[in-house]
């Protein structure tokens, strides 16, 4: 083989080398970054969630206590 076809192999190797390294940093980068946002949104939404079971639930507990109170001025008349 002549030499120019050699080093044009080599030279499209190296190429070819190259853009796959780069093409999986940026694969791995992206993922990185895909996976931390997805985990910040479901903590986030599961917070959301339980704070508006907690606040369903203490109306229910002020309920409670408002007619618990009622009761107990019930009583005592």
């Amino acid at each position: 083989m002549k030499i120019k076809i050699k080093l044009s192999i080599m030279m499209i190797a190296i190429v070819v080398i190259v853009a796959g390294g780069i093409a999986v940093i940026e694969l791995a980068q992206a993922s990185n970054i895909a996976m931390n946002l997805a985990r910040q949104k479901t903590v986030y939404l599961a917070g959301e969630e339980a704070q508006y079971w907690d606040g369903k639930i203490n109306g229910y507990i002020q309920v409670l206590q408002t007619l618990s109170n009622i009761f107990n001025f019930y009583e005592s008349i």
